[in-house]
């Protein structure tokens, strides 16, 4: 952790409702205050860039991935965004993460 990822927690944190906003890969992504997954995209930079290279590598147009525990979806949206022609199905049982997602 450092001053970069503590201050781009606090500034993305501050609006008011039960969810905070940021930009991921392009696109404006939501997440519950308090999310651990979000400290961690902060911290990183790119939420868990291993797998996500693995899974880009793999994809093919016309291919469908299922994201089952997607949380707030930040496999899914470097999937979707990054591939041609790629089917994205994000599942999430957590009723405050699905509001995110």
């Amino acid at each position: 952790m450092n001053l970069r990822s503590n201050f781009k927690r606090i500034l993305y944190q501050i609006k008011p409702g039960p969810f905070g906003t940021f930009r991921y890969y392009g696109i404006r992504t939501h997440f519950p205050k308090g999310s651990f997954v979000f400290r961690i995209a902060c911290d990183q930079g790119i939420y868990e860039a291993d797998n996500l290279r693995l899974m880009s590598s793999t994809l093919r147009p016309g291919a469908t991935v299922f994201d089952v525990g997607a949380n707030i979806g930040l496999m899914s949206i470097p999937l979707f965004s990054d591939a041609n022609q790629v089917r994205v199905v994000s599942i999430e049982p957590s009723p405050q993460n699905f509001a995110a997602l």
